[in-house]
């Protein structure tokens, strides 16, 4: 191999050879940057759910509410 002759990898998440030095091609790499915000997102998302289920246990307003006076 010269200087000049192109470096070709294969893909680790597809598959396919692309060149370059890189695991994975430019079209994964978008793609799983894109899934790891989306599962960045939805970790944020339940870990406020659960705050907020904490927080209405602790201030004892979780559960059914106490039943009318008649």
């Amino acid at each position: 191999m010269t200087i000049n002759e192109p470096i070709f990898r294969t893909c680790i998440t597809c598959g396919l050879d692309h060149p370059g030095r890189g695991d994975d091609c430019w079209r994964c790499v978008g793609f799983n940057e894109e899934v790891a915000a989306m599962r960045d997102r939805e970790r944020q998302e339940q870990d406020a759910i659960e705050q907020q289920l904490q927080a209405d246990i602790e201030a004892g307003t979780y559960g059914p509410s106490a039943p009318a006076p008649h």
